[in-house]
């Protein structure tokens, strides 16, 4: 296929089934109204363009889904959207929460492409602990505003399914009707790139029908100031599903996902939202995930670590999943269920006590949440020791150490929090209300 290319969506994926063919300057409907001026995003689902909306003269992101997945993603989101048709616009923007303004389908090469328009957001959180993490009252305010929209949620019934910092985007103002010449400053170098015929690749004659001439690099428009507004907005619903459903599964990665969605056999409801929040209010307060790892093993190990052994139905769940694995046990009823099935028992006390010898704490989240943390940045011309901020320091060879500390006192607060959400049983943990009404806020 196709050679990966840095922030550019996967281009194997233009094929019939797959992504629409976009260029900058196309209207993407028939009637003229949203003209394609920069690309602010991909991802598995499709891709996202700055669009100049010339019926009603404002800017506005404009969703394209790949034609695969556009008449599912469609059925379940206008299921989702009847649970809020009785609630206004206000009561929405109140809450954080932002639906589809427009929905329109276009034909194309490779299908019908469902296309969803929303207003125009800021960056995701993805890296707001680096950007912010001096400033813990707003990281504060951040994780309060998230858990109001899933509190929100949760009272119309509706669970959000794939919570994470790369789905919750901040809130910008003043930018659906800026001129042309303030949009155009806030658009970072556009990269056009263009696309050439591979041998061997599923369209060998590359660009035709189905490959767009060029593809152009994501990037989110970077606002000055005046347009910043702190707040946050959660934008996409496309995992998300009502509380009476019979869901078991949502396409939430590994490292955020409730132990019943990771090993499955039982229905989702509003305690697996809340595990994913836990893991977003992690990331956010320290960059720090729990339940890292690239398997379900891997992802046992950290949970034991963290919570004790895996109970039942987990653990019969995790057996059956890995019962042919050599050497692994082929059974539940094999280890009793007060020891470890990551690892044998001697090595997880061995690494418990090893931890709090080192560091004085038992656990890795105690650890990562008390215990300062930094990363290196390239210093900018012109920058000096006496122009650095009280949260860095000169780290040599042109680079700066940027390091951040949690006060004890707030770490006390966080850690009851996470601790409080991140149990094995969905009814052991808090609501989001409770959330909401927890000491730290």
């Amino acid at each position: 296929g196709y050679p990966e290319i840095d922030d550019v969506e996967d281009l194997d994926q233009y094929r019939p089934g797959g992504l629409h063919p976009i260029l900058i300057g196309d209207f993407l409907d028939d009637f003229q109204r949203y003209k394609v001026e920069h690309k602010l995003g991909h991802g598995s689902f499709g891709t996202v363009w700055l669009c100049f909306d010339y019926w009603i003269h404002e800017w506005k992101a404009v969703k394209v889904l790949a034609a695969d997945s556009s008449h599912e993603v469609e059925a379940s989101e206008m299921a989702i959207l009847k649970h809020f048709a009785s609630v206004s616009d206000q009561e929405l923007e109140k809450h954080h929460i932002s639906l589809p303004e427009v929905r329109f389908f276009i034909d194309g090469p490779n299908g019908r492409h469902l296309c969803c328009v929303a207003p125009v957001f800021g960056e995701s959180l993805y890296r707001i602990w680096r950007d912010y993490g001096h400033d813990r009252e707003f990281l504060r305010r951040v994780c309060f505003q998230i858990t109001e929209a899933m509190a929100f949620m949760h009272s119309r019934g509706v669970c959000h399914g794939d919570l994470r910092p790369d789905n919750i985007l901040f809130k910008l103002k003043g930018v659906k009707d800026a001129s042309w010449e303030k949009i155009w400053a806030m658009i970072p170098d556009p990269a056009q790139i263009k696309v050439s015929p591979i041998p061997n690749a599923f369209y060998p004659e590359g660009p035709g029908p189905h490959v767009p001439e060029y593809v152009y690099r994501s990037q989110p428009l970077v606002p000055p100031p005046e347009f910043l507004t702190g707040d946050i907005v959660i934008c996409d619903i496309g995992e998300a599903y009502h509380v009476d459903e019979h869901v078991d599964f949502t396409g939430i990665p590994l490292k955020y996902a409730s132990p019943e969605t990771v090993f499955g056999g039982q229905r989702l409801g509003f305690g697996a939202d809340v595990w994913t929040l836990g893991a977003t209010i992690c990331e956010i307060v320290r960059e720090a995930l729990p339940f890292g790892g690239d398997s379900k093993l891997d992802y046992t190990k950290h949970l034991e670590m963290l919570l004790g052994p895996l109970p039942e139905p987990y653990r019969s769940h995790l057996m059956i999943q890995h019962r042919n694995s050599e050497g692994g046990p082929h059974s539940a009823k094999e280890i009793p269920l007060e020891q470890p099935v990551s690892m044998k028992e001697a090595k997880f006390v061995a690494a418990r006590e090893e931890r709090i010898e080192k560091h004085g704490y038992p656990t890795w989240l105690e650890i990562r949440i008390r215990e300062g943390g930094g990363y290196l940045q390239r210093m900018q011309p012109g920058e000096s020791e006496d122009t650095f901020a009280p949260w860095e320091s000169s780290f040599g060879n042109g680079y700066k150490r940027i390091q951040f500390q949690t006060p004890p006192e707030e770490a006390d607060q966080i850690l009851d929090l996470l601790f409080k959400i991140f149990k094995y049983r969905p009814e052991d943990r808090l609501s989001a209300e409770e959330v909401l009404a927890h000491p730290w806020f």
